[in-house]
């Protein structure tokens, strides 16, 4: 049964205490109060801890990602940071091992860490929520999508949950004329939750999944899942992984050569949108890849959403020399969206309910966009509403902490990112959404 809130790091949930609560006035959401967690760094900041992976799977993603919520907090600190201190990232590498990231988050939070953001890999995710919740410590993630994760107390994500992206990646399968697709995903949180997402969909719009192989990242070899995938020349084959074993099984389909039975399309997801990371590595598999059709968490194309992104990737470029890589824009909005809730909430330690209503404001809210915190303090400042409209786009988030999932008609809330691999170059080439 889902526990609706937190208090003192304890967890009081049952379908009585909603009822309790409601009858109180006070009966919100699961996302309740924080509590237990620490009070901070040294006097005048105010530390935020980051489990973000810059070694392992995830390595081709971790550093950029780091710079964005570095960015997020200098402007912040620029325009006289939070409640009068200033904020201060403190970063610790879980290895994209999910053990660790609890380990290494645990350690953060005995260093006085106010909220968590991360991790990158959904399993990691689950792993530093076992040592947030029990405290009532807020968590964000800029990048894990496990369905898993939705409805977790004081657990927050600036992404949507791969429910939607299952039925999405189903759909363009779908559009590409594809209608026997078969899978090979990771044995982790990620890829399980996405692949069933997938499946259930495309088999639900008429589809065939023949097979659905899962791999563990430190096997030797692919044949075992390359094998089935490719059996029976299937239209595509949907590839579930990050960019390091990535490269791994698309190296070994090329090694077994065209009568191996290769697919007309390959399907990637967000976890392999990595120019360097994944295509630059793939050297001679790379022509396996061309024409392959990818999708990714993003912005609308209203004027005010491409104006928000634009001013994002401009910063970040002035201030690095590069543009921003993936979930680099939705790892930036989970700092701008911690400190709004901490200026609502007035404290360091009790904000966790206010992150929702920080995230789609309101009637009379002040909109604010990256870079544009000066504005959201004199709007707090004055009692009112703030509605953040991120880099990533518009986040407004639904009850359980997260970017909207589906409607009554079961049709999809949130955007996303359609790119495909043109000339050995990823493209984006379309959104869609609601």
């Amino acid at each position: 049964m889902r526990r609706f809130v937190t208090m003192g790091g304890k967890s009081m949930g049952t379908l009585a205490v909603l009822g309790l609560l409601t009858a109180m006035g006070c009966g919100d959401d699961k996302k309740g109060t924080t509590g237990g967690g620490g009070t901070g760094g040294p006097s005048g900041e105010i530390e935020i801890g980051t489990v973000i992976a810059v070694t392992g799977g995830l390595a081709a993603y971790g550093p950029a990602i780091n710079q964005a919520i570095e960015l997020a907090a200098t402007e912040i600190n620029a325009a006289g940071g939070v409640l009068g201190k200033k904020l201060k990232i403190v970063n610790k590498d879980d290895g994209t091992m999910a053990d660790k990231a609890g380990m290494v988050a645990q350690e953060l939070l005995n260093e006085g860490a106010v909220a968590i953001i991360g991790g990158l890999a959904s399993g990691a995710s689950l792993k530093i929520r076992d040592v947030t919740m029990p405290k009532g410590i807020v968590q964000i993630s800029p990048a894990s999508t496990s369905p898993a994760l939705t409805g977790m107390d004081n657990f927050f994500r600036t992404v949507p949950s791969d429910a939607i992206q299952g039925a999405v990646l189903a759909k363009q399968a779908q559009l590409a004329g594809l209608t026997k697709v078969n899978v090979i995903h990771e044995d982790n949180s990620y890829g399980q939750g996405l692949a069933k997402a997938f499946e259930d969909a495309f088999k639900a719009a008429g589809g065939t999944v023949a097979a659905n192989a899962e791999y563990n990242a430190m096997q030797p070899n692919f044949t075992d899942q390359l094998t089935p995938a490719l059996a029976g020349a299937p239209d595509g084959v949907l590839l579930i992984a990050y960019p390091k074993e990535g490269v791994k099984i698309m190296q070994e389909a090329k090694a077994r050569g065209a009568a191996a039975g290769m697919p007309k399309k390959w399907l990637f997801p967000d976890g392999l949108k990595d120019q360097m990371g994944f295509l630059d590595n793939l050297n001679v598999a790379k022509t396996l890849a061309e024409g392959a059709i990818g999708t990714a968490p993003g912005a609308s194309a209203e004027a005010d959403d491409v104006a928000r992104a634009a001013k994002f990737k401009a910063a970040y470029k002035a201030k690095y020399g590069m543009d921003p890589g993936t979930y680099c824009d939705s790892a930036y909005d989970a700092v701008y969206l911690l400190a709004a809730a901490m200026q609502k909430a007035g404290n360091t330690t009790d904000f966790g309910a206010q992150i929702v209503a920080v995230s789609k404001g309101g009637a009379g809210a002040t909109e604010f966009s990256p870079g544009e915190w000066a504005a959201a303090k004199t709007a707090l400042g004055m009692m009112g509403a703030v509605n953040y409209q991120g880099a990533s786009g518009k986040l407004d988030f639904d009850d359980n902490g997260e970017p909207p999932g589906f409607d009554s008609m079961n049709r999809p809330q949130s955007f996303y990112t359609i790119w495909t691999v043109t000339n050995g170059k990823i493209v984006d080439s379309t959104t869609v959404g609601p």
